[in-house]
């Protein structure tokens, strides 16, 4: 008996070897504990953290995580470089301009400030409009009847030609023609207008058509300049001239009233008038850019 006993108390004892054992006492199978424990310390690992347990995995995500970040830091700087650049191609002046001075910038102009680019105010500028009229002429007589011309074709020599222009505002209108004289001098000559047209007075009224006298195309094959000149106010240079060229039968004979002349014609020639056709009557508009306006037009004949 005894040693039956014995017998079974050993095999009620669970060892380490064994995973299940039988116990008498509730006659059900249970798991052995020294082997449960056993499992769950595989199961958790060895109960370190996981990135200590897999250095390796820990290496990637590192890795990854850097990279991340320096394509964020490198986006951002391309990002900031891109942004300074559309700002220095808005505003030339401000790469050029230091940031410490900023009364610099305030006081330099820019191009959209410039008064010489600054857009026609349409609605409040003169318009001018010019056409001539031609009578074409064979052999000392008329051929055919007077037609309208803008002054861009080619006419021949002995045709005649008048000018006529209107402004939708008041103010006063000159003619010159440019050429060499018989003694070989560059010079003036005037065409509108003469002592006995508008009583030798250049100013002409709102609206009003204003016509030159009729002159003829002469000399060797080749283009007459004409100056047509319109001013808001009466200005002593032009009138000068004109009264030079009245007493001198249309002649500016004078050299010091020339230059004067001349010089003022380059001057005012900087600021060009808008151009543009009238679509119904073919007639040329002009619109100044200020208070004076010079127009160049060269009639070529053969």
């Amino acid at each position: 008996m005894p040693v039956e006993d014995e017998q079974k108390t050993t095999q009620n004892v669970p060892t380490s070897e064994n995973e299940f054992f039988i116990d008498p006492s509730n006659a059900r199978t249970k798991i052995n504990p020294s082997v449960k424990k056993r499992n769950e310390e595989q199961t958790a690992g060895t109960g370190l953290p996981w990135y200590k347990q897999n250095p390796l995995l820990l290496g990637v995500f590192v890795t990854i995580a850097l990279f991340m970040a320096l394509s964020l830091i490198l986006f951002a700087v391309i990002l900031n470089f891109n942004s300074k650049e559309e700002t220095n191609d808005r505003n030339p002046t401000a790469s050029a301009t230091p940031k410490t001075t900023p009364t610099t910038t305030t006081s330099t102009p820019t191009p959209e400030s410039s008064p010489a680019e600054s857009p026609v105010d349409t609605a409040n500028t003169p318009q001018l409009a010019f056409w001539l009229n031609i009578q074409k002429m064979k052999d000392g007589e008329t051929d055919g009847m007077v037609f309208k011309a803008s002054g861009n074709e080619t006419f021949s020599k002995g045709d005649k030609f008048q000018f006529n222009f209107k402004s939708t505002s008041g103010g006063f209108f000159y003619l010159f023609s440019e050429g060499v004289n018989d003694r070989g001098e560059v010079t003036f000559y005037i065409l509108f207008l003469t002592p006995k047209q508008n009583n030798g007075k250049a100013e002409t009224s709102m609206n009003s058509q204003t016509s030159s006298g009729w002159n003829t195309f002469g000399g060797i094959a080749g283009k007459e300049i004409v100056w047509l000149i319109w001013t808001n106010e009466n200005n002593l240079n032009l009138e000068g001239a004109k009264t030079m060229a009245f007493s001198g039968e249309g002649e500016i004979k004078d050299s010091a009233i020339r230059e004067n002349l001349r010089a003022f014609l380059k001057a005012e020639s900087n600021n060009q008038p808008t151009v543009s056709k009238d679509s119904n009557s073919g007639d040329t508009l002009l619109r100044p850019q200020g208070k004076v306006l010079v127009y160049r037009l060269e009639l070529e004949h053969k």
